[in-house]
C-alpha cells in the first residue's frame, strides 16, 4: 500500500486503510474503489491523505504496533477525556481507570509485536488532531522504552503520562491551536502554559502514579535548559518525559497542521538527531532511531545514482538501509526488481530524497 495525498487520487484507485467520520464511524470501508466525488467530502473531514492499494506493492504487507480497532477505541477515550476535563477541570477516577484500561491493550499489543518497529504514518483530521496525536505519542514512547528495557510497570507510568502529556490544551483555544499564520510572543506564552495546566489537573489525582503527571509538565523541557516551562537541565528532567519529549516532536512534525504540510519522516529524524545532546537525551534518541522507521514501507525514494525504488522492508538497526523495490532507471520505468541496501555490494549506495511530492500509482 502507499500514502497518497488527497488531491492525488484518481477514480477507481482502491482504499488500503479505512476511512473514519468524527464519530468513530467507518465511512469508507478498507478496499473500497474510490471515486472522484469522495474527494470533497474526505478533505471537508479534514483528511489530507489516505492509503491506497498498490499494484507494485501487492506483496507487501505493512504491520502496524497496535489494531486499528484499539487506536480507534483510544482516541475516542481521548475525545471524551478531554471534553470532560474542560468541563470539570480535573481528570475523574472513572476516566483515569478508563485509560488505565487503554495503556493496558496498548502494552498488550505492541508487547506482543516489540520486535516490529513503527512503520505507517498515521492520518489524522485536522479537527482531531490533538486526540490522535496524543495516542500516537503513546504508541511511540511505550516502543521506545520497551526498547530501553523498562519493566511493564514503567511503560505502564509512560503510557499513560503520553496520553495525558497535552491535556492542559483544554484551556488553549481551537482558534489558536489551529492558527494559520505564525504566532504572536503574547499568543506563544499562552500556548506554552499548557504544561503547567496539565499538570495542575493532574496533581491532585492520587491515582495517577507522580512520574506519569510529571511527563505533562516536563515534555517540552529540552536536555541544554533551552526548553519549558522551568528550563530545567539534563539531570533534571525526568527519563519517561525525555522519552515523550522526543515522540511528541516526531509526531506533531511529520502530521499536517493548518498552518504547514507534515515532513517526511526523514526530514524530522534528521531534526531529531541533530538534536540529540543538546535538545533531546542521546540514549532516547539511538532508541527511537532503532525502532522508528526513517523511510515507512511505501515511501518512494531517490538513490545517489539516480534510481528511483519504493521502500518495501525496513529492519531494526538499520533504518537508514531498507530494502527496495527499484521502479525507474535513467529516468524510465523499468521491470521492478528489489535491491537490498544491506547488503555488501550495495554500501556505496544511499538515499539521497524523499520523493514526496511524486504520489502517483505506477
Amino acid at each position: 500500500m502507499r500514502l497518497i495525498n488527497v488531491n492525488d487520487i484518481q477514480e477507481g484507485m482502491i482504499l488500503a486503510r479505512p476511512v473514519y467520520s468524527k464519530n468513530g464511524n467507518k465511512l469508507l470501508q478498507e478496499g473500497a474503489t474510490l471515486k472522484e466525488g469522495y474527494v470533497p467530502k474526505i478533505k471537508q473531514l479534514g483528511y489530507s491523505s489516505v492509503y491506497i492499494q498498490d499494484k507494485l506493492l501487492q506483496d507487501v504487507e505493512v504491520n502496524d504496533l497496535i489494531t486499528e480497532e484499539l487506536r480507534r477505541e483510544s482516541i475516542n477515550h481521548m475525545k471524551e477525556t478531554f471534553r470532560s476535563v474542560k468541563a470539570k477541570t480535573t481528570v475523574s477516577a472513572v476516566q483515569v481507570l478508563e485509560l488505565k484500561g487503554i495503556v493496558d491493550k496498548l502494552l498488550e499489543d505492541i508487547i506482543s509485536n516489540k520486535n516490529l518497529i513503527v512503520d505507517m504514518v498515521d492520518i489524522k483530521m485536522y479537527d482531531e488532531y490533538t486526540f490522535h496525536h496524543c495516542v500516537n505519542v503513546a504508541v511511540l514512547s511505550i516502543i521506545v522504552g520497551l526498547s530501553m528495557g523498562f519493566n511493564q510497570e514503567s511503560l505502564y507510568k509512560i503510557g499513560l503520562g503520553a496520553l495525558l502529556h497535552d491535556i492542559g490544551k483544554v484551556n488553549v483555544s481551537n482558534e489558536l491551536i489551529n492558527k494559520k499564520g505564525k504566532l504572536t510572543d503574547e499568543e506563544f506564552e499562552v500556548v506554552k502554559e499548557h504544561t503547567k495546566q496539565g499538570y495542575d489537573k493532574l496533581k491532585e489525582n492520587n491515582e495517577i502514579p507522580s512520574t506519569s503527571k510529571i511527563i505533562a509538565l516536563q515534555h517540552h523541557e529540552r536536555v541544554n535548559g533551552e526548553g519549558y516551562p522551568e528550563g530545567k537541565n539534563d539531570d533534571e528532567i525526568h527519563i519517561y518525559s525525555k522519552i515523550v519529549a522526543v515522540a511528541d516532536v516526531f509526531d506533531a512534525m511529520t502530521s499536517d497542521r493548518p498552518y504547514r504540510k507534515g515532513y517526511v519522516p526523514s526530514e524530522v529524524m534528521e531534526y531529531i538527531l541533530g538534536g540529540a545532546g543538546s535538545f533531546f537525551d542521546r540514549k532516547v534518541v539511538g532508541h527511537f532511531f532503532k525502532k522508528v522507521a526513517v523511510f515507512p514501507i511505501g515511501t518512494e525514494v531517490t538513490l545517489n545514482d539516480n534510481r528511483v525504488g519504493l521502500v518495501i522492508e525496513n529492519f531494526e538497526k538499520f533504518t537508514l538501509r531498507p530494502k527496495l523495490r527499484i521502479i525507474r532507471e535513467n529516468d524510465k520505468n523499468i521491470d521492478p526488481y528489489d535491491l537490498d541496501l544491506r547488503e555488501n555490494n550495495n554500501k556505496t549506495l544511499t538515499i539521497v530524497k524523499t520523493n514526496k511530492n511524486e504520489q502517483d500509482t505506477v
